[in-house]
């Protein structure tokens, strides 16, 4: 999913882990993995300006913006928000990668298995 408003891809984030939550208690599978916000900086709308995924990349600055750590507290705050919802509904361990700031890095991934 991309090119989606923060709060549809929060919505479908969350419906999909009580999906996931779903399948793991029912699953003879050793792990299920659940993974959330990789490459959300560019994939979703809200964190760069842009409607879409070529005007974001592609946007004046970006790189610039990227390299300082513009949109780390944005990035950040948002995956704060979907974690505890996930954390809510799917039953698992979770290890967690934040964003900080790479110039090499434009999404952050919370993981969680079961």
């Amino acid at each position: 999913m991309y090119d989606k408003a923060q709060e549809e891809t929060f919505e479908y984030t969350v419906k999909a882990a009580e999906e996931a939550e779903e399948l793991r208690s029912v699953s003879s599978e050793k792990e299920i993995v659940f993974s959330v916000g990789t490459e959300l900086t560019g994939l979703m709308q809200g964190i760069v300006e842009g409607s879409n995924v070529m005007e974001r990349f592609g946007s004046p600055g970006f790189r610039e913006n990227m390299k300082a750590g513009k949109y780390v507290k944005p990035l950040n705050d948002y995956l704060a928000r979907v974690a505890r919802a996930v954390r809510s509904v799917f039953n698992a361990r979770s290890l967690t990668h934040p964003y900080r700031g790479s110039s090499r890095s434009i999404g952050a991934i919370l993981i969680m298995y079961a």
